[in-house]
């Protein structure tokens, strides 16, 4: 496959790609004997039972059949055989932050929580972006697989309040529009694209709607969306997605369901958060994704220089060739508001659910999810809708005592059918079931969104008039692109 234009095998901190030198070997071509010896010796290095390619094969398998220890083990021995090929920016990139006391950047070593994600978001990305190289269509793919994944403003019960995009989707909701930025920028950051976090109120805490954007990166302009609401942030001039220098400008508005809300003030006092955590700073990040590359290719990205995507946010958010104050972890401008930043919160989050503790409790306050439905669920996330199907409803026959498990799994199960009439089938018979169930607004808009590609506008008609914020918005554009003659919502951009 080709490769995205915006990773590199050796990462820096400059826009552009770094050639890659030539292999060592090929640099003494006046003796040729120890030319040819150096590369015999790389052959049977390379080819023996303890060579870096089969150690690097073994260690991906691992990943991939979610056996997290045995993967760490295989990727101690990956380090040891490539210890001098992580670059130097890599490993100067993690000591410097980790000599900041804010940013908990405990170990340079993977752990299994990350290899966990890390194998996970391989696959999803894959999913949820489609083969596309195009960052727009990307984001639009995106926002979708989120509005379907990640219903929100579902009731929660105890448990931890702080929950990372990877167990986010695996439950199925997200309680805060911060939450549902950070997923989306994480499944567009993996898949080797360019996303930001964005709060427009600085002050306003994860769970105030309307004021927590992602903002994705195409060519130089940074388009916004609202994944929350499920929807892009469109322009009152057009229709058209709407993007940050447009609206700083003057030259456009944002249109209905976010004029008060996304202004020329508010995005002028922003702050626009780069999303990393320690699977894109720590040395083992980047010997994982190599190890991804050479035997899965794709464009799955694990390490991200946290540098160069402060950089290429900061360009299109104060203009390319801004003398910006450098400090690290932040760009700013004198004179103006906006702030370009690292995000804290991402590292606060994955460093605290690797602690028996944390993730003890995650566990106990999911206790459905983690003992009854999550290999299904994990399965439709990644694109076996089938199968999961199948494990779903012989969950519903073996759990039929369990009355939570049993609302979650019935509103999964229609989610995740593959094909539209059984979809509507299955959602429709979550709603009878569940007059008053916690999935009750997010299965109406899937619902409606069903009804509308099978054609039945007076189903979606009827459906989108009683459906609830935060998807109301999501809900009228549907209605009212069912009523210009189309079956199903799209969103375009600007020329």
């Amino acid at each position: 496959m080709k490769q995205p234009p915006t990773t590199s095998d050796v990462p820096g901190e400059s826009v552009e790609r770094r050639p890659l030198g030539p292999p060592p070997w090929r640099a003494p071509l006046i003796v040729a004997v120890l030319a040819l010896i150096v590369l015999a010796a790389l052959y049977v290095a390379q080819t023996g039972p303890d060579g870096e390619a089969d150690v690097s094969r073994r260690c991906f398998q691992n990943l991939m059949s979610h056996r997290p220890a045995a993967a760490i083990a295989e990727l101690t021995k990956y380090r040891a055989l490539t210890d001098d090929e992580v670059p130097t920016v890599v490993t100067e990139g993690f000591f410097r932050l980790k000599a900041l006391g804010d940013y908990p950047i405990y170990t340079g070593e993977a752990d299994e929580y990350l290899v966990e994600r890390t194998a996970f978001f391989c696959l999803a990305a894959r999913v949820a972006l489609g083969d596309t190289e195009d960052p727009r269509k990307a984001a639009v793919n995106a926002l979708q697989y989120v509005a379907e994944n990640l219903a929100s403003r579902v009731e929660a019960g105890p448990g931890p309040r702080d929950v990372a995009p990877f167990d986010l989707l695996r439950r199925g909701y997200s309680c805060r529009p911060a939450d549902s930025a950070w997923t989306m920028a994480c499944l567009l950051r993996f898949g080797g694209f360019h996303a930001a976090v964005i709060s427009l109120d600085p002050s306003s805490p994860p769970d105030a709607p309307g004021d927590w954007l992602v903002g994705v990166l195409a060519g130089r302009n940074l388009y916004l969306f609202d994944p929350w609401r499920g929807v892009p942030v469109c322009r009152a001039s057009d229709g058209n997605v709407a993007d940050v220098a447009g609206i700083v400008s003057g030259r456009e508005q944002a249109g209905p369901g976010h004029a008060d809300a996304v202004t020329k003030e508010k995005l002028g006092k922003a702050v626009y958060f780069v999303p990393a955590d320690t699977g894109n700073v720590i040395p083992d990040a980047f010997l994982l994704g190599r190890i991804i590359r050479k035997n899965a290719g794709g464009r799955v990205v694990v390490f991200r220089p946290f540098r160069r995507d402060l950089g290429n946010i900061g360009s299109a958010v104060f203009g390319e060739g801004t003398r910006v104050s450098d400090g690290l972890t932040a760009f700013k401008v004198d004179g103006r508001d906006e702030v370009v930043a690292l995000w804290l919160h991402p590292f606060e989050v994955q460093q605290a659910m690797t602690r028996p503790e944390y993730r003890r409790e995650f566990v106990e306050s999911h206790r459905a999810l983690v003992n009854v439905y999550l290999d299904p669920r994990t399965a439709q996330l990644i694109g076996l809708r089938e199968p999961a199907v199948v494990h779903y409803g012989r969950l519903l026959k073996e759990h039929t005592g369990d009355a939570d498990a049993v609302e979650d799994v019935t509103f999964f199960n229609g989610s995740a059918a593959a094909h539209d009439h059984a979809r509507t089938t299955a959602l429709r018979s979550y709603l009878d079931a569940y007059p008053a169930g916690r999935w009750r607004t997010p299965a109406m808009m899937l619902l409606a969104e069903t009804e509308a590609r099978l054609g039945n506008s007076e189903a979606v008609a009827q459906l989108t008039d009683e459906i609830p914020s935060p998807y109301d918005l999501r809900a009228r554009r549907l209605a009212a692109t069912v009523s210009a003659g189309a079956k199903q919502l799209t969103w375009t951009f600007p020329e």
